[in-house]
């Protein structure tokens, strides 16, 4: 009779055991289909992105930052700034300033050298200029002209800025004696009794 009552308190034991299992599988597989996390050693990693294939992006380079005040001129080499230049005179923009940059460069504004600044404040050159010995009158009111000053040399012409006398639509100013290598301005012999010379722009001015 005591080995039967050892036997069935085994018997017992082992029950509760596989019932014990039974329910921690079952709470477990509960947690685990209804959202609830589970704890892990693990931390998480991120998958890695898949490769598209090809060849791998490189990072840009920050584009140079422009000096638009720089005077730029024949001789220079690797500025970004004669590059920009070059685009806007419609040459090959390989960043060097030599003979073909700067006989566009002339044939366009009538100057040799110009900073990017300048170049967008200054007028291009007068295709159609009015021929020396021509007398010219205002085409428009309010046209001023501003006073000449002869060089030392006694062949420059030099415009002082200083204004001279203002003319009305129709007003004859004088006769064009010389004109300015972009030919937007004319140096002109007024019809006062002192007969100054004078500036005048040449987008003022008509042929009488």
């Amino acid at each position: 009779m005591k080995t039967e009552n050892n036997n069935n308190d085994i018997l017992i034991i082992g029950g509760i055991a596989v019932v014990a299992v039974g329910v921690g599988l079952y709470m477990y597989n509960k947690k685990k289909t209804s959202g609830v996390p589970v704890e892990s050693d693990s931390e998480d990693v991120p998958a890695p992105t898949p490769s598209t294939g090809g060849t791998p992006a490189t990072p840009s380079t920050p584009a140079a930052k422009l000096n638009y005040d720089l005077v730029l001129k024949k001789g220079m080499y690797n500025y970004p700034e004669v590059g920009v230049l070059q685009k806007w005179l419609g040459v090959t923009a390989d960043n060097k300033f030599g003979n073909d940059t700067e006989a566009k460069l002339f044939a366009k504004k009538g100057v040799k050298q110009m900073s990017l600044n300048q170049y967008t404040a200054k007028a291009d050159i007068n295709t159609k200029p009015l021929a020396i010995g021509n007398k010219v009158m205002a085409n428009k009111n309010n046209v001023v002209v501003t006073l000449n000053k002869m060089l030392g040399d006694g062949k420059t012409y030099y415009n002082t800025g200083e204004k001279e006398d203002t003319y009305a639509f129709g007003d004859v100013i004088g006769t064009i004696v010389a004109i300015t290598a972009d030919k937007n301005s004319y140096i002109v012999k007024d019809q006062d009794l002192f007969q100054n010379l004078v500036w005048v722009l040449a987008s003022n001015v008509s042929k009488v």
